[in-house]
């Protein structure tokens, strides 16, 4: 399936006056080109649009937690981004900053640094999480599932 997920408009495209390129229709999933006039005759389908008020929780749903369940009974998935620069590929893919956690910060044993307490903010931030990590929570959710279920302990 494909999907297309409209980037939220940012504060920064505001203030600049920037207006939206396309226009959509999500009942007939149809995204066209629009000018200042008219709407050009270039059109695109798709299988859903995602408009700017669907949430990462919401798009992790909608179009990858079906590919993770499949996944998980053997079945290969793909998720793939595409879009130009700026489009919110990476805040799909990944989140927001506040979900960002470095290798240095999970790894600092040293209580005495400022960068610890961050950790934590990862789960006070759990609604920015993109598709990446709710996708490693949800196998690893599952697979911690399983073992209880089991009474394994591999």
């Amino acid at each position: 399936q494909v999907f297309a997920k409209i980037r939220t408009t940012l504060d920064n495209d505001l203030d600049l006056n920037k207006k939206s390129c396309f226009v959509y229709d999500k009942n007939r999933k149809n995204i066209s080109i629009a000018n200042e006039t008219e709407v050009q005759n270039k059109s695109w389908k798709f299988d859903r649009i995602l408009d700017e008020i669907c949430n990462q929780s919401e798009c992790f749903n909608i179009c990858v937690l079906p590919l993770v369940k499949n996944f998980l009974t053997g079945y290969n998935a793909t998720v793939f981004a595409y879009g130009q620069t700026s489009s919110g590929k990476t805040h799909t893919m990944f989140g927001s900053k506040c979900s960002e956690i470095s290798a240095t910060q999970q790894t600092s044993g040293n209580s005495n640094n400022l960068n610890a307490g961050k950790i934590e903010s990862k789960f006070a931030c759990f609604d920015e999480l993109g598709i990446a990590p709710r996708t490693i929570k949800q196998i690893f959710d599952y697979i911690l599932f399983e073992n209880k279920n089991t009474g394994s302990s591999n």
